[in-house]
């Protein structure tokens, strides 16, 4: 059964760290959730911050924990007294520390800002949560020392507009049936959108045209249309609709969500392996860097 008990957030002390504590509460108030706030001593965080460009006060402050206790008893009392709220601090290794506690409370959901930086490896701490988080991904897109808002409330009769990508295969589709469990507790607008990657289909395969001039479907968009028509479930079709689009795939999905103002995207993540990481594209590491909303992202397991 869906449920989000459990949000546990990074917290680095960087500017930006409240606007990102505040996306974490807003969740745990809409689902009446705890929040679990982690501050790591050791090494660089993630979060707003460039990795090693601490300001002076964090500096000192490594390995003096009462340092880092009054800085996150500071955050946690500019939240509301009705939150439940924890605060857990660790050393050593950002990535297994955090997916440790991630496993052991255990979380529902990872909120985590990044600014898509990434280092020497060319593997940022926010991907490898992408990779090897138990639970779904929050991502915050940070720009000039601030990260997009999520806003899950919508005026009254409104809905919010939220894209769907989906490959149609099954890590894709386990995305799409969280976002419809997100649909059934929150005003939402489901937009499910399939891309026509450029690789596998050129332009006069994306549309054909007929004896009287005028453009129509392509076979394969339509049977797409069809395949995504089928996974909306009888008692939202009110509340989603269906895209087909052409291009590179992590193009396409960052175009439409920008054309439609979207509030958030909810993607999956497949499972890496070598070859995939050597040979193919990756969408969602694509999306993660450089969308201009939040991106939810949901593991295949």
């Amino acid at each position: 059964m869906f449920a989000i008990k459990t949000v546990l957030s990074p917290v680095d002390f960087s500017t930006g760290t409240d606007q990102e504590v505040a996306t974490a509460a807003e969740v745990c108030t809409t689902f009446g959730a705890r929040l679990v706030l982690h501050h790591n001593e050791d090494t660089a965080p993630l979060g707003l911050s460039r990795a090693w460009d601490w300001d002076e006060t964090h500096v000192a402050a490594q390995g003096q924990r009462p340092v880092a206790e009054a800085r996150m008893a500071d955050i946690t009392r500019h939240l509301s007294p009705a939150l439940a709220v924890e605060a857990k601090i660790s050393r050593g290794l950002v990535v297994p520390s955090l997916l440790f506690l991630a496993r052991q409370l255990p979380a529902d959901l990872l909120v985590v800002a990044t600014r898509g930086q990434t280092s020497d490896d060319h593997t940022s701490v926010a991907e490898r949560l992408l990779v090897d988080a138990p639970c779904p991904v929050l991502a915050l897109r940070a720009a000039n020392g601030s990260c997009c808002q999520l806003e899950l409330q919508a005026a009254e009769g409104a809905l919010i507009d939220v894209v769907v990508p989906t490959d149609l295969t099954l890590p894709s589709l386990t995305a799409v049936d969280y976002a419809f469990e997100l649909a059934r507790q929150l005003p939402l607008r489901i937009h499910l959108l399939h891309v026509i990657s450029g690789r596998k289909a050129s332009a006069a395969e994306a549309a054909e045209t007929g004896g009287d001039g005028a453009t129509r479907p392509s076979a394969a968009a339509e049977i797409a249309q069809q395949k995504l028509a089928g996974l909306v479930p009888e008692e939202l079709r009110e509340q989603a609709t269906t895209h087909v689009e052409t291009g590179s795939p992590g193009d396409a999905i960052l175009a439409f969500a920008q054309r439609l103002g979207a509030r958030f995207i909810v993607m999956g993540e497949h499972a890496p392996d070598l070859l995939r990481h050597v040979f193919t594209h990756d969408t969602a590491k694509d999306v993660l860097h450089r969308a201009s909303c939040a991106v939810w992202f949901v593991p295949a397991v």
